[in-house]
């Protein structure tokens, strides 16, 4: 079972995706099992359209490290646990 804060940074990640692949010029692609990741995926899309993305570099970095956990979440249910930053 999923914990409150293991959703939220799901909710966070699809929301970041919909954002990353506006940037990169991409059509959308929300997911079609899960209304609500595709409600988020669709605001941070719309945001993604209207704010500057950072540097190609970061956005490639960033969308390589969130892909791997969605597909993990995707695949196993869950997702992977990962240690506290910064008292989040």
């Amino acid at each position: 079972m999923m914990s409150s804060n293991d959703s939220s940074q799901l909710d966070q990640e699809w929301f970041d995706r919909g954002k990353e692949d506006a940037w990169a010029g991409k059509s959308k692609q929300p997911p079609e099992h899960d209304p609500q990741a595709a409600s988020l995926y669709d605001l941070g899309y719309g945001e993604g359209e209207i704010e500057r993305p950072p540097t190609s570099r970061q956005i490639s970095n960033v969308t390589s490290v969130r892909r791997k956990r969605l597909t993990a979440t995707v695949n196993l249910g869950e997702l992977p646990k990962s240690p506290k930053i910064g008292g989040l």
